[in-house]
């Protein structure tokens, strides 16, 4: 039978994982006294099972249907139709007395799909031994059998059976345990490629587990790193003593600022973050495995962003200092964020008795009583026309309580 290519690469890592090969196989009859009296008796069973064929398999379906867990796999007619009819090819292959490499295989393709469609193994063998004891009975009632020879035959049906169930749990864990490295590969590789470093260390601040980032700190590759010592790894940062402290008080540690130079004169920021490894599972051999991590994140293009944020307002400062009309900036909610030197002149107040204060104590009434409108309009509206944009003649009050006249305010 020609598989497809997925399934037949499949069963090829199952042959590869498990290590089976045709003298395994023949290794595993032997373990199960699988004689060649015994593939006569199941070979003699072949024609009068084959003609039991209808009724084998209603008995079988009907059992099937009778269970949810089952029963949520033949969704149709024309599903259990089909699936009568490669069940039966591969329940008939029990009796044709041919257990070579390609009876095998077909069992392990058996395994792969059931793991695939998730049926849990619990159902595969609940249905077999259904499956065997109706075969048993139908043996009984129709065969003309003396005792001795019944038991023989049952003998030889519980072998290959077993085999066959043998083979097909295999294929179960082996897909399952292929599943689970697949997941835990794909984990490790989001965690190793996260732009932060990561280190886990046990009680002995040796490193269980880092990713990519913390190679630029040991110049190691990061699956050379495990079981460094932390003062290997990450040189130079001090962090013994915080180590201790966090595992011997099971507190962590947090915003613990490293600084060191770069390749170009400047200086690279880093905050560190230190916290114990909590047993979320009660697993105690975990638990005794991994003490604590280390999580670096780099602050460099931060540092950089608010030093340049920090010219570009210096730089404003400077212009807005330097021009001779007052200039006043409020925030959505009106308070003042900027305040120029003509302006501590036109209204009497310095400037660290305004900023943050709401820009109303410069107005006297009943430009203090609309001020809330003009932005809450402003709110509602998100148009700078509303607040009356453009130059207007409006009358502000100085800290002497006396007014002024101001031309050509305008709200941002």
């Amino acid at each position: 039978m020609k598989l497809p290519d997925s399934l037949e690469n499949m069963i090829e890592s199952v042959v590869e994982s498990t290590e089976i090969t045709p003298e395994e196989i023949k290794r595993r009859q032997t373990y199960l006294d699988l004689t060649e009296y015994d593939v006569g008796l199941l070979s003699s069973l072949h024609e009068p099972l084959s003609q039991a064929h209808d009724h084998l398999m209603n008995v079988f379906y009907k059992h099937l249907l009778d269970f949810p867990e089952t029963r949520a796999f033949l969704d149709d007619a024309d599903t259990v139709d089909r699936l009568k009819t490669n069940q039966w090819r591969y329940l008939a292959a029990l009796t044709e007395g041919k257990y070579d490499w390609e009876y095998v295989r077909d069992r392990l393709r058996v395994g792969i799909v059931h793991q695939q469609i998730g049926l849990k193994p619990k159902w595969y063998i609940g249905a077999y031994s259904n499956y065997l004891c109706t075969v048993i009975a139908q043996i009984h009632s129709c065969m003309n059998m003396k005792a001795d020879q019944l038991a023989d035959v049952i003998k030889a049906l519980l072998k290959i059976v077993f085999l066959d169930i043998d083979l097909v749990l295999d294929t179960y864990f082996c897909a399952d345990k292929n599943e689970m490295a697949r997941l835990k590969d794909f984990a490790e590789g989001i965690v190793c490629n996260v732009p932060a470093g990561l280190v886990v260390l046990d009680k002995n601040l040796l490193v269980l587990s880092s990713n990519r980032f913390v190679e630029q700190f040991s110049h190691i590759p990061h699956n050379d790193l495990k079981g460094r010592d932390i003062e290997s790894v990450l040189p130079g940062m001090g962090l013994h003593h915080r180590l201790i402290e966090v595992m011997s008080r099971n507190i962590p540690q947090q915003g613990i600022v490293f600084r060191r130079p770069d390749d170009e004169g400047g200086m690279e920021h880093f905050e560190i973050s230190i916290s114990p490894m909590r047993d979320t599972m009660n697993n105690k051999k975990l638990h005794n495995l991994a003490s604590v991590m280390v999580v670096i994140e780099d602050l460099s293009e931060q540092e950089r962003l608010r030093l340049q944020t920090h010219e570009a307002d210096m730089h404003v400062r400077v212009i807005m200092d330097n021009v001779t009309e007052g200039i006043i900036t409020i925030d959505t909610n009106g308070l003042v964020e900027s305040y120029n030197r003509a302006a501590e002149h036109l209204f009497g107040y310095s400037a660290s008795e305004i900023l943050g204060n709401n820009v109303k104590m410069l107005m006297p009434e009943p430009y203090c009583s609309k001020h809330d409108g003009y932005l809450e309009r402003y709110y509602v509206s998100n148009e700078r026309h509303c607040l009356g944009m453009g130059y207007r003649e409006v009358e502000g009050l100085r800290k002497e309580r006396w007014k002024c006249v101001c031309n050509g305010i305008v709200y941002q």
